[in-house]
């Protein structure tokens, strides 16, 4: 006679997609910060006083902390998404998606569009601000004018970007 035995164990709980997609957004900003801390205290020649960490683009191990901004970009808009689909109907509901979102497709300009070599990092660098071929990049190649607005507040000091 075979003996069956029956194990007492209660069966996982299933992750909502909604779960998922906030817990996206609560591992984004540690993930970033643990990143970009260990390349800022690990690559030559970075000052965690002087350069900001969007620096890290640049040079031979650039392509981590692009990376890193993509992960984080992708991670901060599954969590936007989470947010409109769990936030009750109102005001924060409508906006707080899309301002996260809005912030979750500005890492990946930052991934895209890396900042100028500058201020002696990577080494080798000349130290000042660093310098953009508009004909090599144009997205940078655009001279910002000031704008004389008539009006109130913000709207005087407007600034916008002429050809």
């Amino acid at each position: 006679m075979t003996m069956t035995r029956q194990l007492a164990h209660s069966p996982a709980r299933p992750v909502s997609v909604q779960r998922l997609l906030l817990g996206c957004g609560v591992v984004a900003g540690p993930v970033y910060v643990t990143v970009a801390l260990a390349q800022a205290l690990t690559r030559a020649g970075f000052d965690l006083a002087r350069h900001p960490w969007s620096f890290l683009a640049n040079g031979d191990l650039g392509w981590i902390q692009t990376a890193n901004f993509v992960l984080t970009a992708l991670a901060t808009i599954a969590a936007a998404a989470g947010l409109r689909r769990g936030l009750a109907p109102g005001r924060g509901a409508l906006w707080a998606p899309i301002l996260i979102g809005a912030f979750g497709t500005s890492m990946t300009g930052a991934a895209l569009f890396p900042a100028d070599p500058a201020m002696g990092f990577p080494a080798g660098t000349p130290e000042g601000p660093g310098h953009r071929d508009p004909v090599r990049d144009p997205a940078h190649g655009r001279r910002r004018r000031r704008i004389p607005v008539h009006g109130r507040g913000l709207l005087r000091h407007r600034f916008a970007v002429r050809p």
